[in-house]
């Protein structure tokens, strides 16, 4: 299985850094890393040219107009993958990130996509007007987790509970998830 890995960024070298040295420690390199850049200055772009040594023939860098739709469909025009892993460029990955994902999908071939769990959005305090719609009996069904409504809410990352396994949803948070190429091809 190919493996590509999409980053879309703005003006962040330092989260860049951070994103490609936790890809460079990964038990699984991923085969490719795309990097779609819409900053107006080239520091990302020098951020990526220091990346690690086992990183190097991996990364391609890209400049793009902004947008992360933009940034992530440039980004699938150029992956060669058979599953693109979107990530947002202030992620940082635990070592068995991209071995985990490609387990997952050899385990499962009828599974489309696969979100990661975002350690440093858990536990936060949701914001104010969730609590308050809440308490006023709004957004009914809001709070089950992987839920999205009809009015496309879904529960905030902050409030999702840390597990094992896959667990059938009806959304992905986008800032670590995983698509089979097919999805991109047909819908």
């Amino acid at each position: 299985m190919l493996l590509s890995v999409a980053i879309p960024t703005r003006n962040r070298p330092d989260c860049v850094s951070r994103l490609l040295a936790s890809l460079s420690a990964q038990n699984r390199l991923p085969d490719e890393i795309i990097v779609v850049d819409s900053s107006t200055d080239r520091r990302t772009q020098q951020s990526v040219e220091r990346a690690n040594g086992n990183l190097l023939g991996r990364i391609r860098f890209f400049t793009n107009e902004p947008g992360l739709t933009r940034q992530r469909n440039r980004a699938i025009s150029e992956a060669t993958g058979d599953v693109l892993v979107f990530l947002d460029d202030d992620v940082e990955l635990d070592p068995g990130f991209i071995a985990a994902l490609e387990a997952a999908f050899d385990g499962h071939p009828d599974v489309a996509g696969i979100g990661g769990f975002i350690v440093n959005e858990w536990g936060k305090e949701p914001e104010r007007w969730w609590k308050l719609r809440k308490r006023l009996g709004l957004l009914p069904g809001a709070y089950e987790e992987g839920r999205l409504l009809p009015y496309g809410i879904c529960l905030p990352l902050s409030t999702l509970k840390p597990f094992s396994g896959i667990k059938i949803v009806g959304w992905l948070p986008g800032g670590a998830t995983a698509w089979r190429r097919w999805v991109f091809e047909r819908y």
